[in-house]
């Protein structure tokens, strides 16, 4: 595991240093366009601990190496792509299942099986639903982004300013949910790549320049806070949630848009309103997949500590009996005792089978139609591609057709 570590920060540091900053062109050629990073004036500096906590900490660097592998970093960690992978792993794991011909499909394979599925769908669902609670933060604090940029030209004049990242940047998005993955990796897989995702992503955003040190802290803190919550709660609660983000997006949004018409809401609104779609996609999922009866018995649990095991010994049918190969048994010993374990193992395996006919089935009818998957993957992919063509009048949405100029809202 060590040796997987060093190989990847050798990879982030070979890309930062083949790859070339848009702001190195501003060191080696002065007759082209470049641009000046600085601190905003909006940033409460009033103190030595506010111009810490709050002001800019762009890459003090003139190799701007800091801002190449921070940059790197936040590329491949995006919470867009994060989720997509997710959705592909869920939607591929059924068609990889059916690659298993029926005489080898064991409780214990089919058990695992379940339980990926019912991790991928959970774990999509807490990125989700913390993907989903920033945005209207921003809207909600509206503390702007520590750094601002000017690009000035090859006549030496100021052409515009931007800012770096979203117009609003508390809590960080970026380190709300790396406290969230990487939590979730420190206790699932390894602690060494859990601490190290919540270490290089919230350092990555302020020499990046797009978050400040209160912000990256805060955000950190409402992820911590949201996966202890989530792992600790039934899985019902989960619905509350939903409707807690529905409601506190859909107030918060246009309400401040109503007052800061000009300020750009484009980008983290696109983030809420995706980040919607994937909490239904995960419903969706759990409802069509797993039946009623197995679902009623993990509602009211921690699904989050729910195990391979626990799933097998649940006493309920995990595929329909012709097709479950419970194994033979082998061993040394006389034929009495051969005759007598096996014996006693039918007749567990007998009252498991009755119990599972009692509990019913982990797995609904749908679970064996491919077809079905293949529909809920492009209904999806239709509805974020409408999402996507949708962001070009998200402002004009947002603001009730009110008349909104596209200028950098910091002019």
């Amino acid at each position: 595991m060590t040796r997987v570590v060093l190989a990847l920060l050798l990879l982030v540091l070979c890309t930062a240093v083949t790859c070339r900053s848009p702001y190195t062109n501003a060191i080696t050629n002065e007759t082209i366009p470049h641009a000046v990073c600085y601190q905003s004036p909006r940033v409460h500096n009033e103190s030595a601990f506010l111009s810490f906590m709050n002001g800019c900490h762009f890459d003090p660097t003139n190799s701007y190496l800091l801002y190449a592998v921070g940059k790197f970093i936040l590329d491949w960690f995006n919470v867009k792509r994060i989720c997509q992978a997710i959705f592909v792993f869920l939607l591929t794991l059924p068609f990889l299942m059916s690659i298993y011909d029926e005489e080898v499909m064991t409780t214990e394979l089919v058990s695992r099986y379940a339980y990926f599925l019912l991790s991928g769908t959970t774990l999509l669902l807490r990125i989700s639903f913390g993907m989903s609670q920033y945005p209207w933060m921003y809207a909600a604090f509206r503390q702007p982004s520590p750094c601002w940029c000017d690009v000035v030209g090859a006549d030496g004049k100021n052409h515009f300013t931007y800012a770096l990242g979203s117009t609003w940047s508390m809590p960080s998005g970026e380190s709300l949910i790396a406290a969230l993955i990487g939590l979730h990796l420190a206790e699932r897989f390894s602690i060494a790549i859990g601490v190290l995702v919540m270490v290089l992503v919230p350092t990555s955003c302020v020499f990046v320049g797009i978050s400040s040190v209160g912000q990256v802290i805060t955000g950190f803190a409402i992820g911590f806070i949201l996966h202890w919550y989530h792992t600790r709660t039934p899985l019902w609660v989960r619905f509350l949630d939903f409707i807690f983000a529905v409601i506190s997006g859909f107030l918060t949004l246009p309400l401040v848009k109503h007052f800061y018409v000009a300020e750009n809401f484009s980008t983290f609104s696109m983030d809420y309103f995706e980040a919607l779609i994937w909490q239904v996609f995960t419903f969706v999922i759990l409802t069509l997949l797993f039946s009623f009866g197995f679902l009623r018995r993990i509602l009211v649990d921690r699904v989050y500590r729910l195990s391979p095991i626990d799933i097998q010994y649940m006493n309920m049918r995990l595929l329909p009996a012709a097709k479950i190969n419970h194994g033979e048994f082998e061993g040394s010993g006389d034929f009495s005792d051969r005759s007598r374990l096996v014996i006693r193992n039918s007749a567990l395996d007998q009252r498991h089978e009755d119990l599972a006919d009692i509990n019913g089935h982990v797995f609904s009818r749908v679970v064996h139609y491919k077809s079905v998957m293949f529909f809920i993957a492009m209904l999806t992919f239709a509805i974020l591609a409408a999402l996507s063509i949708a962001s070009h009048f998200i402002e004009e949405i947002l603001s009730f057709g009110k008349d909104v100029n596209d200028p950098i809202p910091f002019l």
